[in-house]
């Protein structure tokens, strides 16, 4: 599980880590151009797919090292990015199921 958090960790920190491009595209009140700040996205970026994991729902056990296992037939249906559902303790008051 370890692994897995720590390469999550990793991959996110590179995807972050990408140039940006720059431009000057707002207009004023005036109809004077403001210098504004645009962020691009990573070109891999624009055309990826992302598959949205609630690890907890994912396989029967609803742990990492369960969903870990199942990460390769991921990523053979062309899946680019993991969007981790955050994880919470489950409740006990008005709990659906046992």
């Amino acid at each position: 599980m370890n692994k897995l958090l720590f390469t999550l960790f990793v991959c996110a920190f590179l995807c972050s880590c990408t140039d940006t491009d720059r431009a000057t595209s707002k207009v004023n009140p005036v109809g004077e151009s403001v210098e504004t700040d645009v962020l691009s996205h990573a070109d891999w970026a624009k055309n990826a797919t992302i598959y949205e994991v609630n690890v907890r729902q994912h396989t029967e056990q609803g742990t990492f090292a369960a969903f870990e296992k199942d990460i390769p037939r991921i990523h053979d249906m062309g899946i680019d990015i993991l969007w981790l559902m955050p994880i919470h303790p489950i409740g006990k008051k008005n709990r659906k199921g046992g």
